[in-house]
């Protein structure tokens, strides 16, 4: 996960609520599409032992960030 936040493909990340060892977690990816996303989550070391993903969602940002190109990943 370190390497894919390192390379900008993970933007944020922890737990939702208040079991932070096995609960549920969020994870903003930056890619164009889900099958992206699950590609670029699926070499990684975490994938399917301490992170499963349930489901993935497009979001778009409007609030909260006036220069959005902070969130694209390094050339």
């Amino acid at each position: 996960m370190d390497e894919l936040v390192r390379r900008g493909v993970v933007l944020l990340g922890g737990p939702l609520g208040d079991d932070v060892d096995a609960g549920p977690a969020l994870v903003v990816v930056s890619a164009p599409d889900a099958a992206a996303a699950a590609e670029a989550l699926a070499d990684d070391p975490w994938h399917d032992s301490v992170l499963v993903t349930q489901r993935v969602d497009r979001w778009t940002l409007w609030l909260g960030m006036r220069n959005r190109s902070l969130l694209l990943p390094p050339q």
